[in-house]
């Protein structure tokens, strides 16, 4: 399993317990945070982990284009920050 994995998996953990906890409003907010901040984290640690594989960087551009317009990750990234 690669680093991109293993943070995807703590991102969707996030996402389910915010499932389970729409109710509890902090119980929720809190796992909006840790969440936001794992989703972020993917793409960072995705850059460091694939750098020297070949491709990758062209690769790359062309998924960051594609989120730049993005309207879903427009709004997690402004809720991010």
């Amino acid at each position: 399993m690669t680093d991109t994995d293993e943070k995807l998996l703590e991102a969707e953990h996030f996402l389910k317990c915010m499932i389970e906890s729409q109710a509890e409003r902090y119980t929720f907010k809190y796992n909006l945070s840790a969440f936001l901040s794992a989703f972020r984290s993917v793409t960072f640690i995705m850059q460091k982990e694939f750098k020297r594989r070949f491709g990758f960087a062209d690769w790359y551009k062309v998924q960051q284009d594609k989120l730049r317009v993005d309207h879903k990750m427009k709004v997690l990234d402004k809720k991010r920050t």
